[in-house]
């Protein structure tokens, strides 16, 4: 499978917070054109998408950091516009440690990241999920013993074997 630098003209990184977006425009081969905040709201979605527009008007990919939380809301309304939208996940604690800290150089690192992903995690609408096993989550699926969650089913000791002599001896 190509990277997603091989298939597109750029990535936009999106670093997450509760009341801010900040994107960056990302090359395919990782420069950085621009990066824009913008607030958690329809408006500032808008906003991200005529960012985007302007600074990548090709084949382009989001990038989300937390497209499952404080992304959500930016994820839904980029999909009902028909683009294409991976999650990246979490930089690891170590990395980001040692490396200085803003918004801005959070989402090209997001972009970068998403670059160089060989398998991206693509990112549907709710209800979208395909589903696995042939069975669709929940109480009373039709599923086969194949597919029903380990965690399901209770656990069975093995018969201890008794040697026939005392504690203690």
């Amino acid at each position: 499978m190509p990277m997603l630098a091989e298939t597109l003209d750029g990535v936009i990184g999106v670093d997450t917070h509760r009341d801010t977006l900040t994107a960056a425009a990302v090359t395919a081969i990782g420069g950085l054109l621009d990066h824009a905040t913008v607030t958690t709201n329809h408006g500032g979605y808008q906003d991200l998408l005529a960012f985007a527009t302007a600074r990548l008007p090709g084949r382009r990919c989001w990038a989300i950091e937390g497209a499952g939380s404080f992304g959500a809301g930016l994820a839904t309304f980029l999909l009902d516009q028909g683009e294409q939208v991976i999650e990246v996940p979490r930089r690891r604690r170590s990395t980001r440690r040692t490396a200085a800290k803003s918004d801005a150089l959070d989402a090209t690192h997001i972009a970068r990241d998403a670059l160089i992903t060989q398998h991206p995690a693509i990112v549907r609408r709710r209800g979208d999920r395909e589903r696995v096993g042939g069975r669709a989550g929940g109480k009373g699926g039709t599923g086969s013993a194949g597919s029903v969650h380990p965690r399901s089913i209770p656990k069975r000791r093995a018969p201890f074997p008794r040697c026939g002599c005392q504690a203690g001896e």
